[in-house]
């Protein structure tokens, strides 16, 4: 789960520099996007967990940006993997909370699952766009959740 210390650690632009939550939040009232992507990635490295968080937005005339944030867990807190993907969303979706309530813009989820019965993830597809539309967000999933699956997943690493 999310909370306000994790929320409050620093966040990296696309170039690398630091930002707290309150920069980021300011940046993107100032920059007025058209849309807001929130994902999540998580990678397992012996024994922790790596969470990677991205914010993405998209200005049709001042382009794209995005800020990412990684914390690290203990990978014995997530066992399984549904575990881990659904406490991925449930960070993305948190997270996604307080960029609406901050900015009063719109924020789109992007979860990395896939719907293919082929991977492991599809077995909690069902669940998490349940939990994603329960909290009021739009949402993508592969092969359109690059939020999740491209920025946040290069952080996680």
């Amino acid at each position: 789960m999310i909370d306000r210390g994790k929320m409050n650690q620093l966040w990296k632009s696309g170039s690398s520099i630091s930002y707290s939550i309150k920069e980021v939040l300011e940046t993107i009232r100032d920059y007025k996007p058209e849309k807001i992507f929130i994902g999540c990635d998580s990678q397992p490295v012996k024994t922790e967990l790596i969470f990677a968080l991205a914010i993405c937005l998209v200005h049709p005339h001042k382009g794209a940006r995005f800020w990412t944030r990684r914390t690290i867990e203990p990978r014995s807190k997530y066992p399984a993997l549904s575990i881990r993907l659904i406490e991925e969303v449930s960070q993305a979706c948190l997270l996604g909370e307080t960029v609406r309530k901050e900015t009063g813009l719109p924020v789109t989820i992007h979860a990395d699952i896939n719907p293919s019965p082929k991977h492991p993830s599809n077995k909690v597809v069902r669940q998490i766009v349940s939990y994603i539309k329960a909290m009021d967000f739009d949402y993508a999933i592969k092969p359109d959740s690059w939020a999740s699956f491209t920025v946040a997943d290069r952080m996680s690493k």
